[in-house]
């Protein structure tokens, strides 16, 4: 494996809801700012 790592920031609360209705909120990190995502 390579490794790595995929973080969405400024995600609208529409799109974090879809994220966990199919079960990719666990999987994928949101954050609320592009810092607080770099930083995650």
């Amino acid at each position: 494996m390579a490794g790595g790592w995929l973080r969405l920031a400024g995600v609208h609360d529409s799109v974090l809801r879809t994220l966990q209705l199919v079960g990719l909120g666990t999987v994928i990190t949101c954050r609320a700012s592009l810092r607080g995502a770099l930083t995650a």
